[in-house]
């Protein structure tokens, strides 16, 4: 930022532009500090930076939204600051101004300022494998192990409370590393992992479930912005890298549809036979039992006939004693 003169309207001389990541800023005649203000600070809301008036010094515990500066009215004067609202190697700011007179008012020394931001710097410890990989962008930070494990962390802004040695419009040059002390996390995990669904009768006939998030902050599409030709490139990197990752749920949700399907055919089959197989055991086969009743009712009759037979020899040798 740069440090504001007076609170006197623009002159004619120091009518002007200035151009903040490629878009212009009309500064004209007659406009008060305030209505500048406005101008710049509209501007940047429509290209991710954060235009405000702040004390010009940066504080360790300071307010995050203002990257640890503290804010204050235009009319108390100070120093104007830009802030961008992305993070990360992929978030730039540029300021660029050719009107002497102007830059004088604004308390800009040169003509333009460029300032590129830092990926997280994130060390693995206790916990973790050695095989995992770790992965920063913007304020999201990507853990990746075997067996497809992958863990996000999203880093609170100002939460190692790093100070930085900001680019300055004075034509102080911006420090490309953070200065201050490691910051340690701690993380516990009491249960994570996917959804275990029962996909048979017996024992271990389950299978797993993992379905991603997926939203905007999740595809890194929050702070995509197409005003500027670099912010236009950078959003179609990021839409492009969005649809990969959208294609790769989508295909794992049509992998977990399809072996659902397939589960749930083979024990639709399975109680079929379970139900056919009830019907034989519970139910009377009429046929064999007729046979059987038949057989049964033959053997019946001869054994009366023979008895009947029997019973009439004593009778006939009878009859011939008695003649």
């Amino acid at each position: 930022g740069g440090a504001m003169s007076d609170n006197s309207d623009i002159s004619e001389e120091e009518a002007g532009s200035l151009i903040i990541n490629g878009i212009t800023v009309e500064i004209e005649e007659g406009q008060t500090i305030e209505e500048v203000y406005d101008n710049i600070r509209n501007t940047c809301d429509g290209i991710n930076v954060k235009a405000f008036f702040s004390e010009g010094s940066y504080e360790e515990d300071g307010d995050p939204d203002f990257a640890g500066y503290t804010a204050t009215s235009a009319s108390d004067g100070g120093y104007l600051t830009f802030v961008t609202k992305e993070y990360g190697s992929t978030a730039s700011l540029e300021i660029y101004c050719n009107n002497e007179a102007l830059r004088d008012r604004l308390g800009i020394s040169q003509e333009g300022a460029y300032a590129k931001g830092i990926d997280a710097k994130v060390e693995l410890g206790e916990g973790f494998r050695e095989t995992a990989t770790v992965t920063s962008n913007g304020t999201v930070i990507t853990v990746r192990d075997v067996n497809q494990f992958e863990v996000q962390f999203e880093v609170e802004p100002g939460a190692a409370r790093s100070p930085f040695s900001d680019a300055s419009l004075d034509g102080t040059e911006m420090e490309e590393e953070p200065l201050g002390d490691e910051y340690e996390v701690g993380i516990t995990i009491l249960k994570a992992g996917p959804l275990d669904l029962q996909v048979g009768a017996n024992e271990g006939q389950t299978m797993s479930v993992a379905i991603p998030r997926v939203d905007v902050k999740a595809l890194g599409l929050q702070n995509v912005n197409v005003c500027t030709q670099n912010g236009a490139e950078a959003a179609i990197g990021a839409c492009d890298r969005a649809i990969v990752e959208v294609s790769s749920v989508r295909a794992k949700l049509g992998a977990y549809q399809n072996r659902l399907d397939h589960a749930i055919t083979n024990l639709e089959l399975t109680g079929e036979n379970m139900t056919e197989a009830m019907s034989r055991i519970a139910d009377t086969d009429m046929a064999k039992e007729m046979t059987q009743y038949t057989q049964q009712n033959v053997l019946s009759q001869a054994g009366v006939a023979m008895l009947s037979q029997a019973n009439e020899r004593p009778q006939n040798i009878l009859s011939l004693l008695q003649s």
